[in-house]
């Protein structure tokens, strides 16, 4: 990508504007928010070790802004309230069953709810405290801290899906 943008530029000539040009056509063409947060960090670093190493006097990535996302958000995919009820009836009675009951109830995410310890369910189901959540860690499957600061917290379980909590709670297998 860099190529196509700064192919007849030396590298002493790239300004601020410059980046921010590529970064706008690259949001025009498309790129998500996430792909263009990654070009620019890889930008900014490749400046960094040219300033590092005398090729050019200062990173100008350091000034370019940051692009902001202003496309509308793509709209998230749900369950439709009868598509809810009729997995509700249909899932097995099993633990995944029982999982996936919970995570429709409660909004728990699948790491989290994979992470769960008999400690975080109250004796009688009515409330599950997120604590954990499963990530990968080196490419190995780990327990660590959930996805960010707000994700600590106390969940309440409508009365119809308490069973699920303590059945999960109870269960002997890991």
């Amino acid at each position: 990508i860099l190529n196509r943008f700064f192919e007849t530029k030396k590298i002493r000539t790239i300004k601020a504007f410059d980046v921010e040009r590529m970064l706008r056509t690259l949001q025009q063409e498309g790129r998500s928010a996430s792909g263009l947060a990654q070009c620019r960090g890889m930008m900014y670093q490749i400046m960094n070790k040219a300033e590092a190493n005398d090729l050019i006097l200062k990173n100008p990535v350091r000034y370019a802004e940051k692009m902001r996302h202003t496309g509308q958000k793509a709209e998230k995919e749900a369950f439709s309230a009868e598509e809810v009820t009729a997995l509700m009836s249909t899932l097995p009675k099993d633990k995944i069953g029982l999982s996936i009951r919970l995570m429709l109830a409660t909004g728990m995410r699948m790491q989290e709810i994979l992470a769960l310890e008999p400690r975080n369910i109250e004796p009688d189901g009515s409330a599950i405290n997120v604590e954990q959540a499963v990530k990968m860690v080196r490419g190995t499957v780990a327990i660590g801290s959930p996805k960010s600061r707000d994700s600590f917290r106390r969940i309440p379980v409508p009365k119809s899906l308490r069973y699920c909590a303590v059945a999960l709670r109870d269960t002997k297998d890991k």
